[in-house]
This record gives C-alpha cells, sequence and structure tokens, in this order.
C-alpha cells in the first residue's frame, strides 16, 4: 500500500471528519505531521480511535507575532529520511521549512502536492512572485474552490494539475443520514440545524470583522473563518433544493425556509466577498477598509 504524508500547520477540529475519512481509507496508508502548539485559539481536532490517533505526529511550530507559522521542527528530517511516496504540504509560503522540505522531496523524486487556497488575486508584484516561485515548486495542486482554480491556470498552471476539493465539511456524514431518514421532516429539520450553526460562525466571523480582525491570524485562518460557514449554507441550499416531497400545507413552509438560506447565503457571500477583497491590499489600505461604508 502507498504512504502518503501531509504536512499541515495544526488540526483543527472543523477538519476533524476529514482527517479521519483520510486516516480510514483503504487506498493509501496516511500520516499527518502537525504543531499542537499553537497560539490561534482554535479548538484542537480528536480522533477517538486510537489506531488513527496514533498516526498524527506531532512537531514543534515557532511562530511569528503568534500569527505565522515560520517553521516546524524535524520536517526536514522527515523529508529526507522517511519512506514514503506522495507527501501534501500545506501551501503556506510563510513556512519556510515547506520550501526546503518541498525541494528535498523533489530531489528525492517523491510526488509533492501543496493544499492551499490558491492566488487570492491581485497580489502585489513583489508577493506574487514569491508565492508563483513556490507554487511552482508542487506536482499538483489542490485548492478549495472553483475561483482558486482558475486564477493558479490563469497564471501559468495546468488545469489537470489543479483539484479542486472544496472545503473540509463533513457532507459525506450528512449524505449518510439523509440515506437513513425517509421522513421529510426529520430531513428538514437537520437542514435548519446546520443553518444554525454556520449562522452561529458568521456571527462569530461579524465580532471579528468589528474587532477589525484582532487578534491577528494568517490569511488563511482569515478566509476560512467565512468560508465554512459559507460552504455550509451552500451544502443547506444544495440539500433544501432536493426536498420535493411534501404536503400541500407545507409547501409556503419550504418556500419561506428556501427564502431564509438564500438570504444567509447572500450574507455569507458579502462577507467573503469582503475577505477576498481585504486579502488583496496591503496593510494600509487593509485598516482603510474598516471604515468604508458598504
Amino acid at each position: 500500500m502507498k504512504k502518503v504524508y501531509f504536512l499541515t500547520n495544526i488540526f483543527p477540529h472543523y477538519r476533524e471528519a476529514l482527517w479521519r475519512k483520510i486516516l480510514s481509507n483503504n487506498n493509501f496508508y496516511a500520516t499527518f505531521y502537525c504543531s499542537k502548539d499553537n497560539p490561534l485559539s482554535i479548538q484542537e481536532g480528536k480522533i477517538d480511535k486510537e489506531s488513527l490517533n496514533s498516526r498524527i505526529k506531532n512537531v514543534k511550530g515557532y511562530w511569528l507575532f503568534s500569527k505565522y507559522l515560520i517553521w516546524q521542527a524535524d520536517i526536514l528530517k522527515v523529508c529526507l529520511t522517511e519512506q514514503f511516496d506522495s507527501i501534501v504540504f500545506l501551501g503556506e509560503m510563510n513556512i519556510l521549512s515547506n520550501w526546503l522540505g518541498a525541494l528535498i522531496c523533489r530531489i528525492r523524486k517523491k510526488r509533492v502536492f501543496f493544499w492551499s487556497h490558491g492566488f487570492y488575486g491581485n497580489e502585489s508584484s513583489l508577493k506574487y512572485f514569491f508565492r508563483k516561485l513556490f507554487y511552482k515548486i508542487a506536482n499538483e495542486h489542490i485548492v478549495y474552490e472553483k475561483r482558486g482554480k482558475s486564477l493558479m491556470i490563469n497564471r501559468g498552471f495546468k488545469p489537470q494539475k489543479v483539484h479542486v476539493i472544496y472545503n473540509s465539511l463533513d457532507y459525506e456524514n450528512q449524505k449518510i443520514k439523509y440515506k437513513n431518514q425517509n421522513d421529510t421532516n426529520t430531513k428538514i429539520q437537520t437542514i435548519v440545524a446546520n443553518l444554525n450553526k454556520a449562522n452561529g460562525l458568521i456571527t462569530q466571523f461579524l465580532k471579528y470583522r468589528s474587532a477589525k480582525f484582532k487578534p491577528l491570524v494568517s490569511d488563511e485562518m482569515i478566509k476560512e473563518k467565512i468560508h465554512i460557514p459559507y460552504d455550509m449554507i451552500s451544502q443547506c441550499q444544495n440539500d433544501i433544493n432536493e426536498i420535493n416531497d411534501v404536503p400541500k400545507e407545507d409547501i409556503a413552509n419550504l418556500k419561506t425556509l428556501k427564502t431564509v438560506i438564500n438570504n444567509s447565503k447572500n450574507n455569507a457571500e458579502m462577507h467573503l466577498n469582503f475577505v477576498n477583497e481585504y486579502l488583496t491590499k496591503d496593510k494600509i489600505e487593509r485598516e482603510k477598509m474598516f471604515f468604508i461604508k458598504r
């Protein structure tokens, strides 16, 4: 069985389902390396099954200004000495150990993947130069959305080398629940619960935005704070549109729920657009955005 290593910054709780699925995959043997000593105040994920949890290795991380992870200890040793077939790095160029580790893996003829949001669009010339230089190290790329793939292609990367997997929500678990739920009301209750959870995350994002994105975290983390609830609401929209078998007396309620979900998605999209624009600015312009009436 082929071995695949995943080198990332932290293990956030919202990626538990994804990591569990990867670790349980029977097509390859996965091992994760991450830093537990993070200053980002993000709840750490947990894998209950010990046989899977034992394949999550802790490496010491070094952070700049309690915001940017710049180095992970022992990563170079892993890249130099461990036996594996492919390796997936978090595609953040500020992690200097990733530059060297990925280069070592390429020299060793290992297949290198970068997992990231890709280009944000309108990067400064200097940032664009280094980001593209960094991305060129990898054989292939994994991005969260079609926009990220389009930007990669527009900047010279081959379409077949850029893969879209969207975000790391537990869609498969939801599908299993729906498959076992013949009662439409139960499906709708599940959708409403997920919508409420997403709107709760948006409320947290609003507080963070009101605080002018303080405390500071990496650009990747800022985007995830709104991208995850946006994806959750998008999934709610997809799920509610698949429901047709409702009694006549409930049709009006279903239409109302669809309107609520649509409004929530528009609200989330507005904040996502703000973040996308924010991430294209330099430090001074970013500060100004909080004073612009929208």
